[in-house]
């Protein structure tokens, strides 16, 4: 039997890890961060009407304004130009669907 996987949603205590490295451009050469969110309760083109723990499910689409952790890479993303801005899930279900858009759900690709 498997455990169901857990749904993404709009917490306060709550800590998102992307899997993916950030490719940053530092001082000495191009480096993988690890970047993480926090705290974000706010977050952009959630599922509002479908409640997990009471908070607001994130979708395929859904924004988090920003991330830390790659503060070093001054040169910006590789292929974003950009360092602690927005950024949005990779990864969703093909089977699980909030209001029409894809559910993100821990470990989903």
């Amino acid at each position: 039997m498997t455990l169901p996987r857990e749904g993404s949603r709009t917490i306060r205590e709550g800590i998102i890890v992307s899997e993916a490295m950030d490719w940053c451009r530092s001082p000495t050469a191009i480096v993988p961060y690890r970047i993480y969110t926090h705290h974000q309760v706010e977050g952009a083109s959630t599922a509002d009407s479908v409640r997990q723990t009471d908070e607001r499910s994130h979708v395929r689409g859904s924004l988090i304004r920003q991330c830390y952790g790659d503060e070093p890479g001054v040169g910006g993303g590789v292929t974003s130009g950009t360092r602690g801005a927005e950024c949005e899930p990779k990864t969703w279900s093909s089977s699980v669907r909030f209001e029409g858009r894809p559910a993100v759900r821990h470990d989903d690709e």
